[in-house]
Order: C-alpha cells, then sequence, then structure tokens
C-alpha cells in the first residue's frame, strides 16, 4: 500500500490542469468524522474499475484506488456516484479530487488513429474533518479549575479552543488525538457541553 501511495503522488502532479476543466462535484457532508461514510457527487466517474481511477486527499497526496472501493463494500463507484469511507490519516482540512480516466485519440492524414488513456481531473471538493470525542479522563463531572483529557481524532495539530458550554478552558497540551484542558473557574453546575473547535 504504502508504494502504491508514494507513486500516486507523483501521478497526481501530472494530471492537466489546464487543458481540461475539472467538473463540479459535491460532498454528502460539510464535515465528516475520521472512519464515516460519505458520499461524492458528479459526473464523467467511470465505474471505478480503470487503473486511473483514484480519490485523492490533495493535501497529503494520500490516494484510494477505485479498486479498492469497489472491492469494499458497502463503499461503492458509480459514474455519478462515489460513497467511500474518510481515511484516518487524511489531515482535518484540505481538498478531495476525483481522479479519472481520459482519453485522447490522434489520427494520421492516412487514417490510422492511436487512443491514449492519461489521468483526468473529474472534479474537487473541500472537506473538512469534524473532531470527535471517544472519552474523557475522568469521565465523571468535574469541578471549576479540574483537569480533563479528551480522547479522540481529528483535532488538527495546531492549538484550537475547548469550551464548557460557552465557557473556554485552559488548554495545557493539544495533539490530533489527545487534549488536556483546565476547565474554568466559573464552569457551571449543570454544564451539558463539551465543545472543540480545531485551527
Amino acid at each position: 500500500m504504502r508504494k502504491t501511495l508514494l507513486l500516486l503522488a507523483v501521478l497526481l502532479s501530472t494530471i492537466p490542469t489546464g487543458s481540461f476543466a475539472a467538473s463540479t462535484i459535491s460532498l454528502s457532508k460539510s464535515e465528516i468524522e475520521h472512519g464515516e461514510f460519505f458520499d461524492i457527487f458528479g459526473s464523467g466517474f467511470g465505474n471505478g474499475s480503470s487503473t486511473h481511477s483514484y480519490v485523492c486527499f490533495v493535501t497529503t497526496n494520500l490516494c484510494v484506488t477505485g479498486a479498492q472501493i469497489v472491492a469494499q463494500p458497502p463503499m461503492s463507484w458509480s459514474d455519478t456516484h462515489i460513497h467511500l469511507q474518510l481515511p484516518s490519516n487524511v489531515p482535518i482540512e484540505g481538498e478531495v479530487i476525483v481522479v479519472g480516466e481520459g482519453n485522447q485519440t490522434v489520427c494520421t492524414a492516412e487514417g490510422s488513429c492511436q487512443t491514449t488513456k492519461f489521468l483526468q481531473d473529474k472534479g474537487r471538493a473541500v472537506y473538512k474533518v469534524k473532531p470527535k470525542i471517544d472519552s474523557t479522563v475522568p469521565s465523571s463531572a468535574i469541578k471549576p479549575g479540574d483537569s480533563l483529557k479528551i480522547i479522540g481524532n481529528g483535532f488538527g495539530d495546531a492549538t484550537g479552543s475547548v469550551f464548557f458550554d460557552d465557557i473556554s478552558g485552559t488548554i495545557t497540551a493539544w495533539s490530533y488525538t489527545t487534549i488536556d484542558v483546565r476547565s474554568p473557574s466559573s464552569i457551571a453546575k449543570s454544564t451539558k457541553q463539551i465543545r472543540i473547535v480545531s485551527k
């Protein structure tokens, strides 16, 4: 798999951008959790069986082949719709691109023709990963000024904010999967929601 991804990074740089205008594609969700299924809608995707069929996350050059998608139900690929699962190692925001097969036929004056296949940009859309909280330590109620560890995914690498209802806590450590925060001194006993805002 790693060799395939490195090769695709080179292939992405060869997609023609000036000759062919990319089609408009749309995503079923504006924010997607890692591991969550989502849909890409557009046209001209093909059936996914071509060696030129990919869904790529341009920020990291991470690509999933059409064959991988088709071989793993419930994921699917058709000419107008791709249903797939967001990989766990994409950044919290970036661009998703559908790459498909393009064909170009060149004929000589004598009437002989040759068709070549190439990678073609079938459309791009911006995605954003929705932060997901799996657990907290402690898992029970906390008091003002207590430390809380939040464990999950999609928090991003840059330090963001954690809100207890609408009051911001003090961040002491931040990573893609873990946040350490001290609850505000004015936290209400009836605090109902912890909200993460990633950068």
